[in-house]
């Protein structure tokens, strides 16, 4: 998808170029700021509900282009020489100079893996030491 920044001068606000692995369940988070604190009228959350979505080369993709639907004097994209395209790396965010925007935050809310991994460490060990009876034992030949 080519598009043009519409006329008047564009800053960069902030960017969507993580490698984060995201799952099911987990969020992202984009919060627009102008001088005076939070947008929170224009700030979302973006849910990720399929493993697809999660990968590190496909949500920032999804969240810029939920950005160019949703967010009014805002767009998201890699500028080229044909024009800003959304990309699935290296998206920059951009906001009209004269909206006042002049910071967009993101930030992950990663509950799906949380949960699981704390359980998960409950039962193991930092360390394991194998002695060498416990390490030639299957490659012992048996005997009948």
């Amino acid at each position: 998808m080519h598009t043009s920044l519409a006329c008047g001068k564009w800053s960069t606000i902030g960017c969507l170029n993580h490698h984060t692995q995201l799952f099911i369940g987990d969020v992202v988070s984009v919060t627009f700021y102008d001088m005076q604190g939070e947008l929170v009228s224009l700030s979302f959350d973006y849910k990720i509900t399929s493993l697809e979505q999660g990968e590190p080369h496909a949500w920032p993709r999804l969240v810029a282009e939920h950005i160019n639907v949703h967010v009014p004097l805002v767009s998201a994209g890699k500028m080229t020489e044909q024009g800003l395209i959304v990309a699935y790396r290296n998206n920059e965010i951009f906001a009209l100079q004269s909206s006042g925007i002049c910071k967009a935050h993101v930030d992950f809310h990663c509950i799906a893996k949380c949960d699981e991994r704390v359980v998960n460490n409950l039962d193991t060990y930092d360390y394991v030491y194998l002695s060498l009876i416990h390490i030639s034992e299957p490659t012992r030949p048996l005997y009948i």
